[in-house]
């Protein structure tokens, strides 16, 4: 439970990280309506070829062109509704892309001398076999327009764009259908070493016109979470490092930081299924509302289960305030351990500058020093220590330096006087 008071610590925070490369891989981009409107930067001048690649990424159509470009680097280039070409070959899209304003999971994949292949939502929904032997994947990508430095309003995109990586492999059908169920939110591409092209880097590149940066709101909460689980984990590494006496309760909360990262991924993977089911659900209504009028009580069959459907994430929520509710009553303990701390550290410093204390050294203190060294203080020096002859074989600790000081000084000083 120490761990989980070292997330809430942070609680308050908005999203530390999203400053730096690691938190931006959590923004998504969109794309104004223009053909000013696109993001432009070179992948190098030279480099290695290739004999397979994949590139993924999660789009939205917000804005349709008569050839919209999502993604161009020559000699490959992808059409968002109508083909995709690479290297003279190409696929034909047409009526297989979701409808407008709906999240979903694009695919390509290019082997040489196997299939060049297009994956939506995990599945396969064309292939062909490839042109070329070998490819490259250094130089200058655009995406949301053409190579040209004329861009065509013809080839906008002017829509939304999120976690595009390219990967120097050809990734399996069950890997792609993998990465399209874990959701939007999910970071399962980070897995992958072969990642060339990663989001983290797209989404600082140079932007040109109405390009933007967003949060998507599905993500929002997880992604918080992700954040502040990073800023904890730094957190933890500064305490093992100034600490090292604390070893033991270190380790543990080590090991709950290890628990409830793992109930965060379950938790995680809970919700996206309740989201890809509500996705599901939602774009069904939308159908049964667009082709079946007449059709009410299917309709309101489809809306009973987005209910049932929107029940289930209000437990999930109401699951995490409780979980929230379990990290709030253990920042206490931290602070008390803490605390703890801070007095064991005094009293090895106080222990520490002992050690070179010598039994002369009480001629310093104020009844001593620059005074007249008299038959009285002399019995006040040596008639004290006889009553330590009953505390032979015992430990002298801080206690019994208190115990002396309490009960012993004022009769000695009473004996003096007397």
């Amino acid at each position: 439970m120490v761990l989980v008071a070292l997330i809430l610590v942070f609680m308050s925070l908005e999203l530390p990280l999203m400053a730096d490369s690691t938190g931006k891989k959590y923004f998504a981009l969109s794309f104004g309506p223009t053909n000013r409107d696109y993001v432009q930067f070179s992948m190098g001048d030279s480099g290695p070829r290739v004999n397979s690649f994949t590139l993924c990424y999660w789009m939205k159509i917000v804005h349709k062109a008569r050839s919209s470009i999502v993604f161009m680097k020559s000699p490959f280039t992808i059409i968002s509704g109508s083909y995709i070409w690479i290297d003279s070959k190409h696929i034909d899209l047409r009526k297989k892309l979701p409808q407008e304003g709906v999240w979903f999971h694009h695919c390509v994949s290019w082997v040489s001398g196997g299939a060049q292949r297009a994956y939506i939502n995990g599945e396969e929904v064309g292939n062909i076999s490839p042109a070329g032997t070998s490819m490259t994947l250094y130089g200058t990508v655009v995406l949301g327009n053409q190579h040209a430095s004329n861009k065509n309003s013809v080839h906008t995109f002017g829509g939304e764009l999120y976690k595009l990586n390219l990967f120097s492999e050809e990734l399996s059908s069950s890997e792609i259908r993998e990465m399209a169920r874990a959701g939007l939110c999910s970071t399962i591409e980070e897995k992958y070493e072969t990642r060339v092209l990663k989001w983290e880097q797209v989404v600082t590149e140079q932007r040109y016109g109405n390009v933007r940066e967003f949060l998507p709101p599905q993500c929002l909460e997880i992604n918080n979470v992700r954040a502040k689980l990073s800023q904890t984990e730094f957190k933890l590494g500064e305490l093992l490092e100034a600490h090292n006496g604390t070893q033991s309760e270190l380790e543990e909360a080590r090991v709950q930081l290890n628990e409830t990262r793992n109930e965060l991924t379950e938790r995680n993977t809970r919700l996206q299924r309740t989201q890809t089911k509500l996705n599901r659900t939602e774009l069904k209504l939308g159908e049964l509302m667009k082709t079946h009028n007449g059709t009410q009580s299917e309709l309101e069959e489809t809306k009973k289960t987005l209910n049932e459907t929107r029940t289930v994430l209000t437990e999930r929520e109401a699951s995490l305030q409780e979980t929230r509710g379990e990290l709030n009553s253990t920042e206490i303990k931290l602070s008390e351990v803490l605390g703890d701390l801070k007095d064991t550290r005094s009293q090895l410093e106080e222990s520490r500058r002992l050690e070179d204390v010598s039994r002369w050294d009480v001629l310093f203190t104020p009844p001593y020093l620059n005074r007249i060294f008299t038959k009285q203080l002399y019995n006040q020096l040596t008639g004290g220590w006889g009553m330590m002859e009953n505390f032979i074989g015992v430990n002298v600790t801080v206690g019994l330096v208190e115990h002396f000081r309490e009960h012993h000084e004022e009769r000695d000083n009473c004996e003096d006087i007397s």
